[in-house]
Parts: structure tokens; C-alpha cells; sequence
């Protein structure tokens, strides 16, 4: 069966169809840059709600590390894919000072739960039960993933899923800044 994709996700995938993988990047960075201008807030303050503790928290307690910072659904199919290789990276350079952290709007704790005893991982996965966080940096797909540098810059944008390039590209850009 395949997932539905939601109406506001559309017109993006029809364009990343028709569109360059490095412009369909370029195009949703902008987006995320001129979303977050004119929301004139600091991500880093918005409450998140952990998984599957529900303890509150936000991005600034990740400031200090490099933050892989990842836009997923429960819908998702390629989100599924990069769970585990998301788990690799952190396996791998956690102790070099990087985190990750899965975002999601969904709210139904018991659909998150089935989802990741599918799919295991071992980051922290945190809910955006406003849908704050996502409004502030608009992803333009799912997934799409933001890097953020240890002061909380956001310093690179991966849309969508890409096995080879998109992950190699992800891991020489944290690895610049571990």
C-alpha cells in the first residue's frame, strides 16, 4: 500500500520531478532561509516533546554539538530507509560531538511507537505537537533533514533521501565541522 502524500506536499513533488536535484536543493533552502526571516523567532526556543517520555525540551539543549536535525512522518516510505543510516552516522561520530534528532508533527504516541518498533533507532525522537518547529523551517518534503553547527546555525539543508550522494554529501559536511 502506498502512503498518501499530503496535499501541501503536491506541487513540491511534482517540481522535485521536474527539477535538478542541486535546484530542488537550492530551491528549498531558500524557502526554509525566508520562512525563518519572516517568522523572526529562534528555532531553538520552540518546546518539543520527547518520545516516549514526554519530557519537554527544544534545540538549544543539543547547542554545543553538530545536530543532524531530521523532518519525518510515520507515512514517510524513504524515512524508513534513512532511520538506520541516520543511527550509523551518530554510532559513528557521537563521541566527536554529533547528535541527531528525528522531528515529527505526528501526535498519536501509539502509531510513533509501531512506527519505530519497526524501525528502530537510537536517537532522540521528538514530537512537534504545534507544528512550530516545522512551520519556522518549512520543509518543503519528507524527509528533509538540516544540519546545524555547534552554536545552532543552520549550515546545510538534504531534501528528500538519497542513499549514496545525499548521505555522502551529509557526512562530509559534519565532518567539517566535528
Amino acid at each position: 500500500m502506498t502512503p498518501s502524500i499530503p496535499p501541501s506536499q503536491r506541487k513540491f513533488t511534482f517540481f522535485a520531478r521536474h527539477l535538478g536535484r542541486p535546484q530542488v536543493a537550492m530551491i528549498s533552502g531558500l524557502l526554509m532561509l525566508l520562512a525563518l526571516v519572516a517568522w523572526g523567532g529562534d528555532i531553538h526556543t520552540i518546546e518539543l516533546t520527547r518520545h516516549p517520555d514526554g519530557a519537554k525540551t527544544n534545540l538549544a539543549a543539543w547547542k554545543g554539538k553538530v545536530t543532524v536535525v531530521n523532518f519525518w512522518a510515520t507515512w514517510c516510505v524513504p524515512c524508513r530507509k534513512e532511520f538506520p543510516e541516520f543511527d550509523k552516522l551518530r554510532d559513528k561520530y557521537q563521541s566527536r560531538g554529533l547528535e541527531v534528532v528525528g522531528v515529527t508533527t505526528d501526535t498519536d504516541s501509539k502509531t510513533i511507537a509501531k512506527y519505530l518498533e519497526k524501525v528502530p533507532v537510537k536517537f532522540p525522537i521528538v514530537l512537534d505537537p504545534a507544528g512550530l518547529l516545522h512551520k519556522a523551517v518549512n520543509p518543503p518534503t519528507m524527509p528533509t533533514t538540516i544540519l546545524l553547527d555547534r552554536q545552532g546555525n543552520i549550515v546545510a539543508t538534504y531534501v528528500g533521501f538519497d542513499a549514496e550522494k545525499g548521505l555522502a554529501q551529509l557526512e562530509s559536511d559534519l565532518q567539517k565541522l566535528l
